[in-house]
């Protein structure tokens, strides 16, 4: 439980980090694979995220919190 806070912080700086290169418009002009292979990853980021966060809400409520 005590991880979750991290593992979220450090997921959001990954999808940040995604942002701002993909909001790049030479990122575009890159090999095709990297380019596909980002956008897939700043895509699944979300669901990640999201998920992290149900986590500690349920893990939370078990707690009592």
């Amino acid at each position: 439980f005590e991880s979750l806070p991290a593992r979220i912080e450090a997921l959001e700086a990954d999808k940040a980090r995604l942002e701002a290169e993909v909001s790049d418009p030479a990122f575009y002009a890159g090999a095709p694979d990297t380019v596909r292979a980002t956008l897939a990853r700043l895509e699944s980021l979300g669901g990640e995220i999201a998920a992290a966060y149900e986590r500690w809400a349920a893990l939370e409520a078990l707690r009592g919190g």
